[in-house]
């Protein structure tokens, strides 16, 4: 009886050995969990990329581009005057949208209002998000020279209102590398932070009833942001 518990133990203790190793090997646990949120998303990320590639072509539109805090928001209701394309993904990171860049160069837009970040934050090192950014941004430079693009800060989280693993502290790190990238690429890097955080630079309580998506209120004032940047009417 002892040695079939010592032969268990063994076999547990190989299990686990190997289970760590896979983890390694694939990038972590954090990568692990990241590919593993990403199956479950993947489905509604596909319907959505397949209406996107099979609308018809806006040429000059404005496209609004990043997760589901931009597919959340009702961009062409909050600014009617002008022709807006919404391409916000829910779950969406950085390299998905690198991934999705043809289809936005397609409509050869005036301009793109970037936000994205906040997902890839939850699974990748601040650097290496920094890293994927910069990616992003020089391939939109390359793909689409003649487009404005404007550089969305990434908007704040509350943890208070529920605990989303994401840090404050690592968004601001992330938002001063690109603002610093954006000085010296020429690009517009618009800063949404001091309008969106409270004294404990968090996202105001009454902006949002999950601590990252943001309600109506919200919307309103980022649009009231993006003003100075929009075309005159």
């Amino acid at each position: 009886m002892r040695r079939l518990l010592q032969i268990s133990i063994l076999i547990n203790a190989i299990g686990l050995c190997l289970a760590g190793i896979f983890i390694y090997k694939t990038g972590g646990i954090s990568n692990l969990f990241y590919k593993l949120k990403s199956k479950h998303v993947i489905a509604k990320m596909q319907h959505r990329q397949s209406q996107f590639s099979n609308a018809a072509i806006c040429n000059n539109c404005i496209v609004f581009l990043g997760d589901s805090i931009t597919e959340y928001g009702e961009w062409s209701e909050l600014l009617p005057k002008y022709p807006i394309l919404n391409r916000g993904i829910a779950g969406d990171g950085i390299e998905g949208v690198i991934n999705r860049l043809d289809e936005i160069a397609r409509h050869d837009p005036s301009m793109i209002f970037l936000m994205i970040g906040v997902n890839d934050l939850s699974f990748h090192k601040i650097q290496s998000v920094i890293n994927m950014y910069t990616k992003l941004l020089s391939s939109i430079q390359e793909l689409m020279p003649q487009t404005k693009l404007i550089v969305q800060s990434i908007l704040p989280v509350n943890n208070a209102i529920y605990h989303l693993g994401i840090e404050n502290e690592a968004i601001d790190q992330v938002n001063a590398a690109l603002r610093e990238i954006c000085d010296q690429s020429g690009l517009t890097y618009l800063d949404l932070g001091a309008d969106f955080k409270n004294q404990e630079n968090n996202l105001k309580s009454n902006y949002s009833n999950d601590g990252i998506h943001i309600n109506g209120i919200a919307y309103n004032q980022w649009k009231e942001k993006l003003k100075p940047w929009l075309p005159i009417e």
